[in-house]
Protein backbone atom coordinates (compact mmCIF):
# COMPACT_ATOMS: atom_id res chain seq x y z
CA UNK A 1 0.00 0.00 0.00
CA UNK A 2 0.95 3.67 -0.21
CA UNK A 3 0.95 5.92 2.84
CA UNK A 4 0.99 9.71 2.69
CA UNK A 5 2.07 11.79 5.70
CA UNK A 6 1.55 15.42 6.57
CA UNK A 7 4.89 17.18 7.25
CA UNK A 8 4.63 16.72 11.02
CA UNK A 9 3.16 13.20 10.52
CA UNK A 10 -0.01 14.19 12.38
CA UNK A 11 -2.07 12.82 9.46
CA UNK A 12 -1.71 9.47 7.69
CA UNK A 13 -3.53 8.50 4.51
CA UNK A 14 -3.35 4.92 3.28
CA UNK A 15 -4.17 4.02 -0.33
CA UNK A 16 -4.69 0.34 -1.15
CA UNK A 17 -7.02 -2.21 -2.71
CA UNK A 18 -8.84 -5.21 -1.30
CA UNK A 19 -10.95 -8.08 -2.60
CA UNK A 20 -13.96 -8.83 -0.41
CA UNK A 21 -17.62 -9.82 -0.57
CA UNK A 22 -18.79 -6.41 0.66
CA UNK A 23 -17.58 -2.94 1.60
CA UNK A 24 -17.49 -3.57 5.35
CA UNK A 25 -15.19 -6.56 4.92
CA UNK A 26 -12.99 -4.64 2.47
CA UNK A 27 -12.56 -1.74 4.92
CA UNK A 28 -11.82 -4.11 7.80
CA UNK A 29 -9.23 -5.93 5.69
CA UNK A 30 -7.65 -2.62 4.74
CA UNK A 31 -7.23 -1.46 8.33
CA UNK A 32 -5.88 -4.88 9.29
CA UNK A 33 -3.22 -4.57 6.61
CA UNK A 34 -2.02 -1.07 7.53
CA UNK A 35 -2.55 -1.30 11.31
CA UNK A 36 -3.15 -4.78 12.79
CA UNK A 37 -4.03 -3.18 16.15
CA UNK A 38 -6.84 -1.04 14.69
CA UNK A 39 -10.01 -1.53 16.76
CA UNK A 40 -12.00 1.73 16.44
CA UNK A 41 -15.80 1.64 16.78
CA UNK A 42 -17.89 2.53 13.73
CA UNK A 43 -20.04 5.63 14.24
CA UNK A 44 -21.85 5.70 10.89
CA UNK A 45 -21.70 4.13 7.45
CA UNK A 46 -22.81 6.16 4.44
CA UNK A 47 -23.49 4.93 0.90
CA UNK A 48 -23.60 7.96 -1.42
CA UNK A 49 -24.66 7.46 -5.05
CA UNK A 50 -21.99 5.93 -7.27
CA UNK A 51 -21.21 7.37 -10.69
CA UNK A 52 -18.60 7.46 -13.42
CA UNK A 53 -18.35 3.68 -13.69
CA UNK A 54 -17.90 3.14 -9.93
CA UNK A 55 -20.35 0.43 -8.83
CA UNK A 56 -20.48 1.18 -5.10
CA UNK A 57 -19.21 3.83 -2.68
CA UNK A 58 -19.05 3.45 1.09
CA UNK A 59 -17.88 6.03 3.64
CA UNK A 60 -17.22 4.82 7.20
CA UNK A 61 -16.82 7.33 10.04
CA UNK A 62 -15.56 6.16 13.42
CA UNK A 63 -16.39 7.40 16.89
CA UNK A 64 -14.23 10.32 17.90
CA UNK A 65 -12.11 9.76 20.98
CA UNK A 66 -11.53 13.13 22.65
CA UNK A 67 -8.63 11.75 24.68
CA UNK A 68 -6.76 10.53 21.59
CA UNK A 69 -7.98 13.53 19.54
CA UNK A 70 -7.70 11.41 16.39
CA UNK A 71 -10.20 11.25 13.54
CA UNK A 72 -10.59 8.02 11.56
CA UNK A 73 -12.42 7.62 8.26
CA UNK A 74 -12.50 5.05 5.47
CA UNK A 75 -13.69 5.46 1.87
CA UNK A 76 -14.24 2.35 -0.26
CA UNK A 77 -15.07 2.39 -3.97
CA UNK A 78 -15.93 -0.85 -5.79
CA UNK A 79 -15.16 -1.50 -9.41
CA UNK A 80 -15.70 -5.04 -10.71
CA UNK A 81 -14.26 -7.48 -8.12
CA UNK A 82 -12.05 -5.06 -6.21
CA UNK A 83 -12.47 -2.33 -3.59
CA UNK A 84 -10.24 0.73 -3.79
CA UNK A 85 -9.62 2.15 -0.32
CA UNK A 86 -8.61 5.50 1.14
CA UNK A 87 -8.07 5.23 4.90
CA UNK A 88 -7.52 8.40 6.94
CA UNK A 89 -6.15 8.76 10.47
CA UNK A 90 -5.18 12.13 11.84
CA UNK A 91 -5.25 14.57 14.71
CA UNK A 92 -8.36 16.76 14.55
CA UNK A 93 -6.46 20.06 14.52
CA UNK A 94 -4.13 18.86 11.74
CA UNK A 95 -7.07 17.71 9.62
CA UNK A 96 -8.76 21.08 10.10
CA UNK A 97 -5.58 22.89 9.07
CA UNK A 98 -4.96 20.76 5.99
CA UNK A 99 -8.51 20.15 4.83
CA UNK A 100 -7.77 21.65 1.42
CA UNK A 101 -4.92 19.20 0.80
CA UNK A 102 -7.04 16.27 1.96
CA UNK A 103 -9.75 17.30 -0.51
CA UNK A 104 -7.22 17.45 -3.34
CA UNK A 105 -6.03 13.93 -2.52
CA UNK A 106 -9.52 12.44 -2.14
CA UNK A 107 -10.93 14.05 -5.28
CA UNK A 108 -7.79 13.15 -7.22
CA UNK A 109 -8.00 9.49 -6.21
CA UNK A 110 -8.26 7.83 -9.63
CA UNK A 111 -9.00 4.20 -10.38
CA UNK A 112 -6.84 3.59 -13.44
CA UNK A 113 -8.64 0.33 -14.22
CA UNK A 114 -11.68 2.34 -15.24
CA UNK A 115 -11.95 2.86 -18.97
CA UNK A 116 -11.73 6.55 -19.78
CA UNK A 117 -14.17 8.12 -22.20
CA UNK A 118 -12.47 10.42 -24.66
CA UNK A 119 -14.05 12.76 -27.19
CA UNK A 120 -10.81 13.21 -29.11
CA UNK A 121 -11.48 13.24 -32.87
CA UNK A 122 -15.24 12.96 -32.28
CA UNK A 123 -17.18 15.12 -34.73
CA UNK A 124 -19.36 17.54 -32.72
CA UNK A 125 -23.09 17.46 -33.37
CA UNK A 126 -24.87 20.58 -34.69
CA UNK A 127 -25.91 22.67 -31.70
CA UNK A 128 -29.61 22.66 -32.56
CA UNK A 129 -29.74 18.87 -32.61
CA UNK A 130 -28.70 18.60 -28.94
CA UNK A 131 -30.78 21.47 -27.51
CA UNK A 132 -33.84 19.32 -26.61
CA UNK A 133 -31.66 16.79 -24.73
CA UNK A 134 -29.70 19.60 -23.07
CA UNK A 135 -32.88 21.29 -21.84
CA UNK A 136 -34.23 18.00 -20.47
CA UNK A 137 -30.91 17.44 -18.68
CA UNK A 138 -30.99 20.92 -17.11
CA UNK A 139 -34.62 20.63 -16.04
CA UNK A 140 -34.04 17.16 -14.58
CA UNK A 141 -31.06 18.52 -12.65
CA UNK A 142 -33.08 21.37 -11.17
CA UNK A 143 -35.77 18.95 -10.08
CA UNK A 144 -33.37 16.36 -8.67
CA UNK A 145 -31.44 18.85 -6.54
CA UNK A 146 -34.35 21.13 -5.67
CA UNK A 147 -32.79 24.19 -7.34
CA UNK A 148 -35.32 26.96 -8.08
CA UNK A 149 -33.83 28.08 -11.39
CA UNK A 150 -30.83 28.65 -13.62
CA UNK A 151 -29.73 30.60 -16.69
CA UNK A 152 -27.57 28.78 -19.24
CA UNK A 153 -25.57 30.09 -22.20
CA UNK A 154 -23.34 28.27 -24.69
CA UNK A 155 -20.52 30.33 -26.15
CA UNK A 156 -18.19 29.26 -28.95
CA UNK A 157 -15.36 31.39 -30.33
CA UNK A 158 -16.89 34.55 -28.88
CA UNK A 159 -20.38 33.91 -30.25
CA UNK A 160 -23.41 33.11 -28.08
CA UNK A 161 -24.96 30.02 -29.69
CA UNK A 162 -27.66 29.42 -27.11
CA UNK A 163 -29.10 31.27 -24.13
CA UNK A 164 -32.15 30.43 -22.04
CA UNK A 165 -33.63 30.60 -18.55
CA UNK A 166 -35.12 27.76 -16.51
CA UNK A 167 -37.27 27.75 -13.41
CA UNK A 168 -38.06 30.73 -11.20
CA UNK A 169 -36.16 33.47 -9.40
CA UNK A 170 -37.27 32.36 -5.93
CA UNK A 171 -38.26 29.04 -4.39
CA UNK A 172 -42.05 28.97 -4.37
CA UNK A 173 -42.31 32.05 -6.58
CA UNK A 174 -43.65 32.53 -10.11
CA UNK A 175 -41.24 35.01 -11.74
CA UNK A 176 -39.37 33.11 -14.47
CA UNK A 177 -35.61 33.32 -14.88
CA UNK A 178 -34.43 34.74 -18.20
CA UNK A 179 -30.94 35.23 -19.68
CA UNK A 180 -31.18 38.82 -18.41
CA UNK A 181 -31.78 37.82 -14.76
CA UNK A 182 -29.00 39.06 -12.48
CA UNK A 183 -27.55 36.60 -9.96
CA UNK A 184 -24.88 36.72 -7.30
CA UNK A 185 -21.72 35.23 -8.81
CA UNK A 186 -19.77 34.20 -5.73
CA UNK A 187 -16.10 33.45 -6.21
CA UNK A 188 -16.24 34.23 -9.93
CA UNK A 189 -15.49 37.71 -8.60
CA UNK A 190 -11.97 36.56 -7.76
CA UNK A 191 -11.11 36.25 -11.44
CA UNK A 192 -12.44 39.77 -11.97
CA UNK A 193 -10.22 41.03 -9.14
CA UNK A 194 -7.10 39.41 -10.58
CA UNK A 195 -7.99 40.73 -14.03
CA UNK A 196 -8.21 44.23 -12.56
CA UNK A 197 -4.83 43.75 -10.91
CA UNK A 198 -3.37 42.55 -14.21
CA UNK A 199 -4.52 45.70 -16.00
CA UNK A 200 -2.63 47.78 -13.41
CA UNK A 201 0.46 45.63 -13.91
CA UNK A 202 0.18 46.07 -17.68
CA UNK A 203 -0.10 49.83 -17.18
CA UNK A 204 3.05 49.90 -15.04
CA UNK A 205 1.15 51.16 -11.99
CA UNK A 206 2.30 48.20 -9.88
CA UNK A 207 4.08 44.86 -10.21
CA UNK A 208 2.90 41.42 -9.14
CA UNK A 209 5.93 41.20 -6.88
CA UNK A 210 5.42 44.61 -5.28
CA UNK A 211 5.27 44.20 -1.48
CA UNK A 212 1.75 44.89 -0.26
CA UNK A 213 2.99 47.38 2.35
CA UNK A 214 4.56 49.43 -0.43
CA UNK A 215 1.11 50.35 -1.74
CA UNK A 216 -0.98 49.72 1.38
CA UNK A 217 1.08 50.60 4.50
CA UNK A 218 -1.83 49.65 6.76
CA UNK A 219 -1.52 45.99 5.72
CA UNK A 220 -0.19 43.61 8.39
CA UNK A 221 -0.25 39.96 9.39
CA UNK A 222 0.72 38.46 12.75
CA UNK A 223 4.33 37.83 11.67
CA UNK A 224 6.22 41.14 11.11
CA UNK A 225 8.69 39.49 8.71
CA UNK A 226 5.85 38.17 6.56
CA UNK A 227 4.14 41.56 6.70
CA UNK A 228 7.15 43.10 5.00
CA UNK A 229 7.63 40.35 2.41
CA UNK A 230 4.12 39.40 1.25
CA UNK A 231 3.54 40.59 -2.32
CA UNK A 232 0.45 41.41 -4.31
CA UNK A 233 0.87 38.08 -6.12
CA UNK A 234 0.87 36.26 -2.77
CA UNK A 235 -2.51 37.73 -1.85
CA UNK A 236 -4.23 36.01 -4.77
CA UNK A 237 -2.23 32.78 -5.20
CA UNK A 238 -4.14 30.75 -2.56
CA UNK A 239 -0.76 29.38 -1.52
CA UNK A 240 0.35 31.48 1.45
CA UNK A 241 -0.75 29.02 4.15
CA UNK A 242 -3.66 31.09 5.46
CA UNK A 243 -6.63 28.75 6.07
CA UNK A 244 -10.14 29.32 4.87
CA UNK A 245 -12.06 31.47 7.35
CA UNK A 246 -15.54 31.88 5.92
CA UNK A 247 -17.75 31.10 8.91
CA UNK A 248 -16.97 34.36 10.64
CA UNK A 249 -18.17 36.18 7.50
CA UNK A 250 -21.63 34.68 8.07
CA UNK A 251 -21.93 36.73 11.24
CA UNK A 252 -20.28 40.07 10.43
CA UNK A 253 -20.23 40.44 6.65
CA UNK A 254 -22.84 43.21 6.73
CA UNK A 255 -20.67 45.27 9.08
CA UNK A 256 -17.34 44.75 7.37
CA UNK A 257 -15.78 47.62 5.47
CA UNK A 258 -12.81 47.14 3.16
CA UNK A 259 -10.57 48.58 5.83
CA UNK A 260 -11.90 46.14 8.45
CA UNK A 261 -11.19 43.21 6.13
CA UNK A 262 -7.60 44.42 5.74
CA UNK A 263 -7.26 44.93 9.50
CA UNK A 264 -8.58 41.43 10.24
CA UNK A 265 -5.52 39.88 8.60
CA UNK A 266 -3.36 40.97 11.53
CA UNK A 267 -4.84 38.09 13.54
CA UNK A 268 -4.57 35.39 10.85
CA UNK A 269 -2.38 32.36 11.59
CA UNK A 270 -0.37 30.77 8.77
CA UNK A 271 -0.74 26.98 8.94
CA UNK A 272 1.84 26.12 6.29
CA UNK A 273 4.85 27.68 4.58
CA UNK A 274 4.46 29.66 1.37
CA UNK A 275 3.74 27.44 -1.62
CA UNK A 276 3.27 24.30 0.45
CA UNK A 277 -0.50 23.96 0.22
CA UNK A 278 -3.54 25.31 -1.53
CA UNK A 279 -5.50 27.35 1.03
CA UNK A 280 -8.57 29.26 -0.14
CA UNK A 281 -8.94 32.68 1.47
CA UNK A 282 -11.66 35.20 0.65
CA UNK A 283 -10.09 37.82 2.88
CA UNK A 284 -6.68 37.68 1.19
CA UNK A 285 -8.10 38.02 -2.32
CA UNK A 286 -10.34 40.87 -1.20
CA UNK A 287 -7.28 42.60 0.22
CA UNK A 288 -5.57 42.07 -3.14
CA UNK A 289 -8.32 44.08 -4.81
CA UNK A 290 -8.18 46.81 -2.19
CA UNK A 291 -4.38 46.97 -2.41
CA UNK A 292 -4.69 47.37 -6.17
CA UNK A 293 -7.07 50.28 -5.61
CA UNK A 294 -4.54 51.82 -3.21
CA UNK A 295 -1.78 51.38 -5.81
CA UNK A 296 -3.95 53.29 -8.28
CA UNK A 297 -4.27 56.21 -5.86
CA UNK A 298 -7.33 55.42 -3.74
CA UNK A 299 -6.88 56.81 -0.21
CA UNK A 300 -7.28 54.57 2.83
CA UNK A 301 -10.84 54.89 4.07
CA UNK A 302 -12.26 54.79 0.53
CA UNK A 303 -10.88 51.43 -0.60
CA UNK A 304 -14.19 49.79 -1.49
CA UNK A 305 -15.39 52.74 -3.59
CA UNK A 306 -12.02 52.93 -5.32
CA UNK A 307 -11.99 49.21 -6.06
CA UNK A 308 -15.57 49.33 -7.38
CA UNK A 309 -14.85 52.29 -9.68
CA UNK A 310 -11.64 50.74 -11.02
CA UNK A 311 -13.34 47.38 -11.61
CA UNK A 312 -16.06 49.01 -13.69
CA UNK A 313 -13.63 51.27 -15.58
CA UNK A 314 -10.89 48.74 -16.32
CA UNK A 315 -12.72 45.39 -16.51
CA UNK A 316 -16.50 45.38 -16.64
CA UNK A 317 -17.09 48.09 -19.24
CA UNK A 318 -14.27 47.06 -21.61
CA UNK A 319 -15.44 43.43 -21.77
CA UNK A 320 -19.14 44.28 -22.05
CA UNK A 321 -20.40 43.29 -18.59
CA UNK A 322 -22.53 46.41 -18.44
CA UNK A 323 -25.04 45.12 -15.87
CA UNK A 324 -22.51 43.60 -13.47
CA UNK A 325 -22.28 45.64 -10.30
CA UNK A 326 -21.26 45.55 -6.65
CA UNK A 327 -24.26 47.66 -5.69
CA UNK A 328 -27.43 46.00 -4.35
CA UNK A 329 -29.25 49.28 -4.91
CA UNK A 330 -28.48 49.16 -8.64
CA UNK A 331 -29.68 45.57 -8.82
CA UNK A 332 -32.96 46.39 -7.06
CA UNK A 333 -33.51 49.41 -9.29
CA UNK A 334 -33.05 47.31 -12.43
CA UNK A 335 -35.62 44.85 -11.08
CA UNK A 336 -34.42 41.68 -12.86
CA UNK A 337 -32.72 39.52 -10.26
CA UNK A 338 -32.86 36.12 -8.59
CA UNK A 339 -32.91 35.80 -4.83
CA UNK A 340 -29.90 34.08 -3.26
CA UNK A 341 -30.72 30.77 -1.57
CA UNK A 342 -29.07 28.55 1.00
CA UNK A 343 -29.46 24.87 1.77
CA UNK A 344 -31.58 24.74 4.91
CA UNK A 345 -32.69 21.97 7.22
CA UNK A 346 -34.20 19.08 5.31
CA UNK A 347 -31.81 19.69 2.39
CA UNK A 348 -34.18 22.25 0.85
CA UNK A 349 -33.01 25.46 -0.79
CA UNK A 350 -34.59 28.47 0.88
CA UNK A 351 -34.34 32.21 0.06
CA UNK A 352 -31.93 34.13 2.27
Amino acid sequence: YVVLFSPAEAIRLYLLTAQADNGEDAVAAGWQQVDPAFAETVDETLTPPAEGGIEEIMVVNYQFDEQQNVVYQAVAQRYQDRYYLLLIAGELSAIQQRQAQLNIISTGFTITALAETTLTDVEPLPIQSVIPALERFIQDGLTTFGIPGAAVSLVHQGEILYSSGFGVTEQGGATPITPQTQMMIGSTGKSLTTMLMATLVDAGIMRWDTPVVAVLPEFAVADPQLTASITLRNLVCACTGVPRRDFELFFNADGLSAEKVVASLATFEFFTDFGEAFQYSNQLVATGGYAAAAAAGTPYGQLFAGYSDLLRERVLMPIGMINTTLSFDEVRQRGQYAMPHSLGFGAIYEPL
